[in-house]
């Protein structure tokens, strides 16, 4: 089977975001199922991406659709290069990007069939805050007129949550409505740690990993830990640079947290190692859909404590709130309570080793292919 997988973020030069580190499992998942894979990016850097691929290829290509961000895409080449491939189907991970956006129409256009990996989709206000709300507005020629273009021409979606309620799901209720059929496809681990230890030679109070940004709200984890007993710290993992993290930096020292708060980069620690040694994983994220380190905190038994975003609710093995003072008497109530840390690290392990293996993507990521070749093959 040939199929011609794109995505606008690849490893290779988006780093270790989440819809890059999933484009690289998927496609590599379908080349060790014995796929012919071709992947397909916006940047050059496509070309280094350490996957045994059938081809690469690099589309010129900018922008994510919003009005502050216009898309452009060299389409005679994509166009090219879909017509060289001849695919059996096109997949594209995630929307609301330039060239994974051209793709679908492109791809619809000759006929090839067209599934989507939605991410979910970031077109409404993630707050009531101002800069939400012009944000959104940026975005509304793409939610009302481009995404719906988009959504009728695929053969299929695979989300990753059929009953969320979050506004992130807006493209998979498009789908429903369209008739598009709508799959469900949980994310993965990627970064798991090689030991489950119980919470007595755990050495890591609480541990925040992501870029440092609005959207992973570190300053408001920053709160939660002055809020908290003298003797618990805080580590924080992400690039340190930029003014949010500067404002993070300043936050702590205005707070006299410096003894207890840690901050390191990616490059500077073992992620998958820190989870496996911290006894709470804490995220305080304004949005998210199914974040994945919440999932490698399953996976290792870290229980976590979160922001009530998208489809959190649907893990087991932590608690989730979007009031703050909520999130600190949990913190407590776990710190102080050794069964029910042990009640949450079991329940998440149980949870990922029946719902989020990689071995269950796999599973999934097939029959949801075979379904849409065979509805394609009917229409």
């Amino acid at each position: 089977m040939r199929i011609l997988f794109v995505s606008g973020f690849w490893p290779s030069f988006s780093g270790n975001s989440g819809v890059s580190l999933s484009a690289r499992e998927h496609a590599q998942m379908l080349i060790d199922v014995g796929c012919e894979v071709f992947i397909l990016g916006s940047e050059s850097g496509i070309l280094d991406e350490k996957l045994f691929a059938s081809g690469k290829f690099h589309i010129s290509a900018k922008g994510s659709g919003a009005l502050y961000s216009p898309a452009k895409v060299d389409k005679a080449s994509l166009n090219s290069v879909i017509l060289k491939v001849k695919p059996d189907l096109v997949i594209v991970e995630a929307l609301q990007t330039a060239i994974g956006d051209a793709s679908i129409l492109v791809a619809a256009q000759h006929g090839f069939p067209v599934l989507l990996i939605s991410h979910g989709v970031s077109v409404h206000p993630f707050t009531k805050h101002p800069i939400d709300f012009l944000r959104s507005l940026a975005w509304l020629p793409y939610r009302w007129f481009k995404l719906p273009k988009l959504v009728s021409q695929l053969s299929g979606m695979a989300c990753l949550s059929l009953k969320s309620y979050s506004k992130r799901f807006f493209d998979r209720d498009l789908a429903i409505k369209f008739g598009v059929p709508v799959y469900h496809l949980n994310n993965f681990p990627i970064n798991l740690a090689k030991t489950t230890d119980k919470v007595a030679v755990r050495v890591f109070d609480l541990l925040l990993v992501g870029y440092f940004s609005r959207v992973k709200n570190q300053l408001e984890a920053i709160n939660i830990l002055s809020k908290l007993p003298c003797s618990r710290s805080l580590v924080l993992i992400g690039e340190k640079s930029g003014v949010y993290y500067k404002k993070c930096v300043d936050l702590v020292r205005r707070r006299n947290l410096q003894d207890r708060v840690t901050f390191l980069s990616d490059s500077e620690c073992s992620i998958a190692s820190m989870i496996g040694l911290s006894k709470l994983l804490l995220l305080t994220s304004i949005t998210e859909v199914q974040p994945i380190v919440l999932l490698e905190a399953m996976a290792s038994g870290t229980p976590f404590v979160a922001s009530n975003v998208g489809c959190v609710p649907d893990l087991r093995g932590g608690y989730c709130s979007n009031i703050p003072d909520a999130l600190v008497e949990m913190i407590q109530e776990i710190d102080n309570k050794f069964e029910l840390w042990t009640q949450y690290s079991v329940e998440g392990i149980d949870h990922y080793k029946k719902f989020h293996t990689r071995e269950v993507a796999v599973r999934g990521l097939s029959l949801i292919i075979g379904d849409v070749l065979q509805i394609g093959s009917l229409r």
